[in-house]
């Protein structure tokens, strides 16, 4: 089953695919995509023959959490019936916290009381799912889902879906950011429809300086099978804004038409170029990806340079020929000597030194760095 960002539309799905998708999908992702908000649901059956059925609920920055967690089956197991007391979500992935109204042990023991934290990333078909049962005086809390799951939670193997829906909050003043969603033809044989298309969706942001990174990415590859389809979905580790030049640190999921997943992390680029349908933003990528279903991938930390291809499976670089991406560069030129000074160069885009730095400011701006516009 492929899923798309609610709302975020594609061109170019064949009929039959697209009727597949939306039975799959089902109630789950109407309801995913009608709400406002984080939104994390999954249900399916585990590979001890449990069935599970989640659906938390909250604000566009986890708050007021809404919601169930059951989990039923044969004896010898864990059981329970919980409700959300937090959630933080990232990109295609999020950290859950339950507290347990009802439920027993694999030795039947009550376990009511208790606690249950789950991290769970956007995967489809065979997949595997993370938890812990959490002691009654302990609280329940839910860290940053993008460094991957805690290496203290159990592993459990499922056959199912899981959606993650990461609503941003909106870009505040004063960030450096990356918004918007473009798309293109990536192949046209013999000037007849296009065969295989691409459409990217961004909302990104960051302090000035590159700071407290958020954000989420959607990628939408349509070719012309289902094992050629697939819809990358990624949280932003790292960002660098210079100028119209941003580049973004992702670590994500994909999932293709045929149900297998990837993780995969690395970097994209974008050139903002001009406006709506200018056919000049360009986007470049660097995502290598791991096993079918093999384990989440670390995001990178520093945006500092975009390293081009890093091998394994990526995307084709394009300009896009619809839609807009909007790249702000918020970063204040430096006015006085002293800021170049002890380094302070670093904190400006396009300088490569002290020197160029101080000259910048000795002739009122006219020695601008590289990639920079003249105040």
């Amino acid at each position: 089953m492929l899923h798309r960002h609610p709302g975020y539309r594609r061109a170019g799905l064949t009929t039959t695919v697209a009727l597949t998708v939306a039975l799959a999908l089902g109630m789950h992702a109407a309801v995913a995509a009608a709400q406002a908000g984080d939104v994390v649901n999954g249900f399916g059956t585990t590979e001890t023959g449990r069935t599970f059925d989640f659906t938390v609920e909250g604000s566009a920055t986890g708050a007021n959490p809404t919601g169930h967690f059951s989990l039923t089956g044969p004896p010898g197991g864990y059981t329970w019936e919980a409700i959300p007391r937090c959630m933080n979500v990232a990109g295609d992935r999020a950290t859950l916290g339950f507290f347990i109204d009802s439920g027993s042990s694999g030795g039947g023991s009550d376990i009511s009381g208790q606690g249950v934290l789950l991290w769970v990333h956007y995967q489809s078909g065979a997949g595997r799912a993370y938890y812990k049962v959490i002691g009654r005086d302990a609280p329940i809390t839910c860290p940053d889902p993008r460094p991957g799951r805690d290496p203290s939670l159990s592993s459990i193997g499922f056959f199912g879906d899981i959606f993650v829906v990461d609503d941003q909050p909106p870009i505040l003043l004063g960030s450096d950011s990356v918004s918007g969603s473009a798309g293109a033809c990536l192949f046209r044989y013999m000037e007849q429809a296009c065969s295989d298309s691409i459409e990217i969706s961004l909302n990104v942001a960051s302090t000035e300086l590159g700071e407290n990174p958020t954000g989420v990415v959607y990628v939408d590859y349509d070719g012309p099978s289902p094992s050629s389809i697939s819809h990358r979905q990624a949280a932003v580790t790292c960002l660098s804004v210079s100028d119209q030049v941003a580049i973004i640190g992702v670590t994500g999921s994909r999932v293709d038409g045929e149900q297998r997943n990837r993780q995969f992390a690395g970097f994209i680029q974008v050139v903002d170029g001009g406006g709506p349908d200018t056919g000049a933003d360009k986007f470049d990528f660097a995502l290598p990806e791991g096993p079918s279903d093999g384990p989440p991938m670390s995001g990178p930390s520093d945006c500092s340079s975009f390293p081009g291809p890093l091998g394994g499976i990526s995307l084709a670089a394009f300009t896009n020929e619809k839609g807009n991406v909007v790249v702000t560069d918020t970063r204040p030129l430096p006015s006085s000597k002293d800021q170049c000074k002890n380094r302070g160069w670093r904190n400006f885009p396009g300088f490569k030194n002290q020197g160029d730095c101080v000259s910048f400011v000795a002739t009122g701006g006219k020695n601008a760095p590289a990639g920079t516009t003249k105040p």
